[in-house]
């Protein structure tokens, strides 16, 4: 795989990646500095006409967008968008950081009530010179929010769907956007367009999520947290402090009287000077101090007890799980993906998890899933019957469901479940996972499910498995044969004149081996039918197919 994009960013390390693509540590050669690089990454049906000039225009929107703010130590920069292979890739500034949403799994001890406040501070300072210019990011969350290591400054990334005043909307009519859990109520109740109170909105659903670690309005599915948003005040936060008052008048489903940036600033700022105030649990360091006599003449009331909550060696949650799986289903339903997840993950992925998913839908039981631990998940996949849990694995997102197919232990079970499931599916899921599992389990696919899938993945996750397959040339060379066969069939007529897309038609498995390294290609076609090698040598890239050619004549089978 080349180790350029754009001639001139050299690719380091992965950094991440979500249901939009990744992110790359890069290392620009032109100007000598460290950059992070976005690929957007397009689906086999993203790639055709509407959708995909639709995202290109995602792209170019987050720059512009970002370009009209300036330069904000609470903003991100970019500095450049421009397409490779079809794919647009963003250019912006590293942040050496961690995102809230891992700082908030992970517990970290920063995120006390003074280090939530700050991060409040900040991302009212980035979203108040947004709005001044007339951009609305609708899509504050945590997993948008970059903390930078040593410094702990707060940094607001991807303007993807932000709208710009004086702008066309980039949005399909009648379609909302956004993370549902953190849109605004009144864009649910009156179908309004995003505007600064929406995003003050988001900020507090994401300051509640800080200081709680849940996410506020979360439900079992969209339909429910839709309901939520819409009818239910947010459970009380568990210290009725300042800041919790600033992150409630936030949540007020009013805009009109929500609190404003300026008059939450003012707030946050005594709070975010300190001292700061740590958790239980801490490693000890100093909590909140106890509470007055005075004020709390008696000891608070004894909650009820929860099912979900752990009572011994076996909970009250297993008792019904073993007993009434139906019952059991409907309270992982009630606690949400994320509390039911950690719920399953205590019944060790026996029997009785095996019939509490079983009796759930498809949706509901993919969200469980996604939320436990991969290894708890794949026992309890290959538990069920085949059909089944095919539909969960394909209805699941594709970074969670890669996560379990890398767990799994019995790979052939795992490989009968991916033939059932549609190519679109498997390869979502194989563009996520490591190398090392599409390797195993293609081979076990047949070349001609491995080749349909690898060309539907995207380049270099595919790239990669050819890659790695490319040594064993009697897996590698059929694959690559009914991967070339499978893009003829597929080719589609010329666009007309003027349209801006490429005349000529590039088959997918050459579009592939641009991203492998020459040595790995030439391998491969050096076992190949040398007609058909030279078709495919035809539609590479001409500096890597020189390359190619080159070490296909100083090979013994060339």
């Amino acid at each position: 795989m080349t180790d350029y994009v754009a001639g001139r960013y050299r690719l380091l390390r992965k950094l991440g990646e979500g249901g939009m693509g990744s992110v790359w540590l890069a290392h620009d050669e032109t100007l000598g500095r460290r950059v992070a690089l976005k690929e957007i990454l397009l689906s086999q049906r993203a790639r055709r006409g509407r959708e995909l000039d639709d995202l290109r225009a995602r792209a170019k929107r987050e720059a512009r967008a970002v370009a009209r703010l300036g330069r904000h130590r609470n903003i991100i920069t970019i500095y450049d968008v421009f397409d490779e292979d079809d794919d647009p890739w963003i250019v912006m500034e590293y942040i050496d950081g961690r995102s809230l949403d891992d700082l908030i799994s992970r517990r970290h001890p920063a995120l006390d009530e003074s280090g939530i406040a700050r991060i409040g501070r900040a991302m009212l300072e980035a979203l108040s010179a947004a709005h001044t210019v007339g951009v609305v990011h609708r899509d504050v969350k945590p997993s948008n929010v970059l903390v930078e290591q040593e410094s702990n400054e707060a940094v607001l990334v991807d303007f993807g769907i932000a709208t710009i005043a004086g702008q066309e909307t980039i949005t399909r009519t009648g379609r909302l956007v956004g993370t549902f859990e953190f849109i605004a109520p009144e864009r649910f109740a009156h179908r309004s367009p995003a505007e600064e109170p929406s995003d003050l909105w988001s900020l507090g659903v994401t300051l509640y999520h800080a200081a709680t670690g849940r996410s506020p309005f979360r439900r079992g599915d969209e339909a429910a947290t839709i309901a939520a948003i819409l009818h239910e005040a947010p459970p009380p936060l568990p210290r009725p402090d300042r800041l919790a008052e600033v992150i409630l008048r936030l949540l007020d489903k009013n805009p009109r009287t929500r609190i404003g940036a300026r008059e939450a600033l003012e707030r946050l700022g005594p709070i975010a000077a300190g001292p700061p105030t740590r958790r239980p649990g801490n490693g000890g360091k100093p909590g909140p101090p106890p509470p007055d006599s005075r004020t709390s003449p008696t000891p608070p009331p004894t909650p009820t007890p929860d099912p979900s909550t752990p009572t011994g060696p076996r909970s009250r949650f297993a008792a019904i799980a073993e007993k009434e799986p139906a019952k059991a289903a409907e309270i992982l339903y009630r606690a949400g993906h994320r509390r039911a997840g950690d719920m399953l993950d205590r019944l060790s992925a026996g029997p009785a998890a095996a019939a509490v998913i079983g009796v759930m839908s498809v949706e509901n039981a993919g969200g469980v899933l996604g939320h436990a631990l991969p290894q708890t998940a794949a026992r309890v996949l290959i538990s069920l019957p085949p059909d089944h849990a095919a539909k969960i694995l394909a209805r699941m997102e594709d970074k969670p469901a890669a996560a379990i197919v890398g767990a799994a232990g019995d790979l052939e079970r795992f490989a009968a479940l991916l033939r059932l499931m549609p190519a679109r599916a498997v390869s979502g899921i194989f563009d996520h996972a490591r190398t090392r599992t599409a390797v195993t389990l293609l081979p076990l696919l047949g070349p001609a499910r491995a080749a349909e899938i690898l060309t539907r993945m995207s380049l270099r996750p595919a790239a990669l498995v050819v890659e790695a397959l490319a040594p064993d040339t009697d897996t590698a060379v059929p694959v690559i044969e009914a991967m070339f066969t499978r893009s003829a069939q597929s080719a589609r007529p010329a666009p007309p004149p003027g349209s801006g897309r490429p005349t000529r038609f590039v088959p997918r498995v050459c579009r592939v081996l641009n991203h492998v390294r020459p040595r790995a290609t030439a391998a491969v076609l050096a076992a190949t039918d040398a007609a058909l090698a030279a078709e495919i040598l035809a539609g590479m890239d001409p500096t890597v197919a020189a390359q190619v050619i080159v070490l296909l004549n100083e090979s013994p089978e060339g």
